[in-house]
Formats: structure tokens, sequence, C-alpha cells
């Protein structure tokens, strides 16, 4: 019997650093994607992640709403969009963007004919492959926007947001699975000059917030504190200036 018991709470604490290592991963490469932190995940970072079965190239993690083979893809965005610029001139880095491009596409799983959204009960799988669209979506935004540097309102752009609204529409406002999406849910407003979708996400993000959640307040407020300054800086750039601190996770 003591073995048992044993084996059941070494298996509990295996469990528990397992989620631990996947936070903070997750903390990691969403800073490092959206500022100028500079992220430590790298394909033999946290290898603990690596023994994780992982059944399917895009299929989500339940802990993270999405596909743990996104983390050092969106980690290296993050270290291009932190390098200097005149690097990416050299034709392995520009073969390495283009291929980072296609490799996040795989992740996007369009929606499927039938599918009705905004409907409880939405399954499982379905509200995970929304929160997987929602974050591949968002890796390839970062990339346009910080990498390629495409202005707001360059095609791309505009579809990598409207792919993350579709997918954060997709979840029922009351849906707790949404708490997963704050990172691509934040990246889209604050990359969105249009006046419904602004208001569609402060809704959804305004609500979350009702529910308690303090990141979603924290969140709000300074995505809001960027669209009333007007300013030309990026929103990573702005919100470093004012020394804004928070979590995306």
């Amino acid at each position: 019997m003591p073995n048992l018991v044993d084996q059941e709470h070494a298996g509990n604490e295996n469990s528990f650093i397992q989620w631990l290592a996947k936070w903070f991963a997750t903390l990691d490469v969403c800073a490092s994607a959206s500022g100028s932190y500079r992220s430590v995940v790298t394909n033999d970072s946290y290898p603990l992640l690596e023994t994780l079965p992982r059944p399917r190239l895009a299929q989500p993690d339940d802990l993270c709403g999405y596909s743990l083979e996104l983390m050092p893809l969106i980690s290296r965005i993050g270290q291009l969009a932190n390098q200097d610029p005149s690097l990416w001139s050299s034709p392995v880095i520009l073969d390495e963007i283009s291929q980072l491009e296609i490799y996040i596409g795989l992740f996007y799983e369009p929606d499927k004919p039938g599918t009705l959204a905004n409907t409880d009960p939405m399954e499982p799988e379905e509200k995970m492959r929304n929160t997987n669209n929602a974050f591949a979506s968002s890796a390839l935004l970062h990339l346009y926007r910080r990498v390629y540097q495409f202005s707001k309102d360059h095609h791309m752009v505009r579809t990598a947001i409207q792919n993350i609204l579709r997918a954060v529409e997709n979840l029922t406002a009351s849906s707790t699975t949404i708490v997963l999406s704050l990172w691509p849910i934040f990246s889209a407003g604050c990359e969105t000059d249009d006046a419904e979708e602004r208001h569609f996400i402060n809704m959804r993000m305004q609500h979350m917030e009702s529910l308690g959640l303090g990141n979603f307040k924290q969140t709000r407020a300074a995505m809001n504190s960027y669209w009333s300054s007007g300013t030309h800086l990026t929103w990573g750039q702005y919100l470093e200036s004012h020394g804004s601190v928070f979590v995306l996770f």
C-alpha cells in the first residue's frame, strides 16, 4: 500500500511540474513575441515538455489552449523581431521567415461545414480547436507586423485579425475557454483600428473581467490606453515606454 501511495504522489507531483513548465513556457513565448523581452524557449528548451504525448501536429494542449509545437515557433518570431532588421536581408533568414509562415499556417484548422458558433454545449475538442486557431493566427499576426513589418491595413494582417476574432466569436461569451485566448484577443485589439472590431474585443474582455479575472482587467486598461493615445508607436513600444507590466496568460 505505501508503494501505491508513493506512486500516486509521484504522479501528482509530475503532473504539477508539467503544468508549471507549460505555464512558464507560455508566459515566456507570449512576452517574447509581444515586446523586447528575449525568450529562452528554443527547439531544445524545456526538455520536460518534450516528454508529453503529441498525438497529432495541431492538437492543442488542454492547459495552454494551443499545440505545444507552436511554442518554439512563437519564440523564434520574438527573437527575429528583436534582431537588427539589417540581418533579415540574409537569404538564410529570409528562407527561415518564409518557412515559419508556412509551418505556422499548418496549425490553423478552418471551421468545419455545419459547425454552429455561439452554441452550448460545444464539444471540448471544438473549443480547443478555436483557441488553437486563435494562437496560430496571433503568431502569424506578430510575424506580419513585427518581422515582415506590414502595415495594419495589409490584407494578410487583416486576415490574421479576422481569423482570431472568428475563433473567439465561435466561443460563447460565457465560455471559460476564452480565458486561454487572452494573448490572441489582446494582440488583435492592439493591431486593429476598426471600430466594430475594437468594440467586440472590448466587450469580450470586459465580460471576462467581470468574472474576476484580473489579467483581463489589466490588459483591457492597457489596450484602451493605447487606443486613446493616438500614438504612431507600435503597441509594444507604447506599453514598454509607459512601464506597463501584466500577464498575457
